[in-house]
């Protein structure tokens, strides 16, 4: 139950660590598109 209620808390903090890596990820993906995107099959 403790785990349950940490979850929320945790994840924010994980999204604000690492909000800064995910923007510019987010950039590079737009710009070079997805890895591997060549052999999707969908």
């Amino acid at each position: 139950m403790l785990q349950a209620l940490a979850r929320p808390e945790r994840n924010r903090r994980w999204q604000v660590e690492y909000a800064e890596f995910l923007a510019a990820y987010n950039v590079h993906t737009e710009e070079a598109g997805l890895p591997l995107d060549q052999w999707r099959m969908f």
